[in-house]
């Protein structure tokens, strides 16, 4: 019976297929999911959905459910923070990038930011730009990761090795990135090097850095300025699988992964930091962002539910933040909201 209907659906999906090619041509959208930030102490979110040719920044309420367009554009938005009240989002545009704050009262103040490339990371204090760049002299490379800001250009950090990813906290105080040898922590005064090699960082929270090492099947839990951290092993039941996204707690006690089979679906987790304590609270076909209430009793996702063989728009959903499906669920599976 599945085989007969996926087989009646196939033009269905055909017709879907070309409709969202001929959409991201003309978006040129090339990001990834983004979950929805909470916001007002968690009883609201913050996320982006397309409408009629236009990009929305929209606020909703978790308890009426009603929506608030706090932003629309035609440009693609590829990353979103919130700054207390504040929504900051970037948009690539042919000339760079156009950063646009916007306060939940509907004032819209523009940053005009010019960036070499799409790797970047978005910041809300102060509203910048951190990204890297290559510097070449004599034949010689070298990797420079810099800040650009409506104050100017200021370098954070050199370095020797291509640097494989990088992160900032929530309240910018600090900067993180790894290479193929090393982990590096900025900050104004220091850089602290530490022994963790070919890491990955996820989502931190406010005074946590959050990395994985597939290599060790272990999550890494950088403290403040590197001073201290502490490791938690993968669960057994999850080494033969990917880990493509987590996020680490308000309090940190407790990290939220998804882990996913090639090809087939996946099982977002919730992980004790304490120890091997681990529930499973949903399956899904990928799951690229996780963000937590700040109550820690909630988490927002943004990723693709399930995955049709005969659904070409899959693909372009993959890799689309705009229509990923977008979820707020309990740390039961309950869900609250979607998308």
């Amino acid at each position: 019976m599945s085989v007969i209907k996926s087989i009646l659906l196939f033009p269905v999906g055909l017709v879907q297929g070309m409709f969202w090619l001929l959409w991201s041509l003309w978006f040129d959208d090339q990001s990834m999911g983004i979950a929805p930030p909470f916001c007002d102490d968690g009883n609201a979110i913050v996320y982006i959905k397309k409408k009629t040719g236009k990009m929305q920044v929209i606020h909703l309420s978790l308890s009426s459910k009603k929506e608030l367009c706090l932003f629309e554009t035609s440009l693609p938005i590829q990353q979103l923070v919130l700054n207390g009240n504040s929504v900051i989002c970037s948009s690539f545009s042919r000339r760079g990038n156009l950063l646009v704050k916007i306060t939940m009262d509907g004032e819209v103040v523009s940053y005009d930011l010019a960036a070499d490339s799409r790797d970047y990371i978005l910041t809300a204090s102060p509203v910048s730009l951190v990204e890297v760049s290559t510097l070449c002299v004599n034949n010689t490379c070298k990797f420079t990761l810099h800040q650009k800001s409506q104050s100017g250009v200021q370098q954070l950090g050199l370095s020797a090795n291509k640097v494989r990813s990088f992160c900032v906290l929530a309240d910018s105080r600090c900067l993180a990135y790894s290479t193929a040898g090393s982990t590096h922590i900025l900050t104004i005064d220091n850089d602290v090097t530490l022994d963790y090699q070919d890491i990955v960082f996820m989502r931190g929270n406010a005074s946590s850095f959050l990395a994985y090492c597939k290599e060790t099947r272990q999550f890494i839990i950088i403290k403040g300025v590197g001073i201290s951290s502490c490791k938690v092993s993968l669960p057994e039941a999850f080494w033969g699988r990917y880990v493509l996204s987590a996020s680490l707690s308000p309090d940190g006690r407790s990290i939220a992964f998804f882990a996913f089979d090639t090809p087939g679906e996946g099982e977002l987790v919730v992980l004790s930091v304490d120890g091997d304590d681990y529930y499973a609270i949903g399956k899904r076909a990928r799951i690229y962002d996780i963000h937590w209430a700040p109550s820690g009793k909630q988490i927002s996702t943004s990723g693709v539910l399930k995955r049709d063989f005969f659904e070409i728009s899959y693909s372009y959903k993959m890799r689309n933040c705009a229509v990923n499906d977008k979820e707020v669920i309990d740390l039961t599976g309950n869900i609250f909201w979607q998308s």
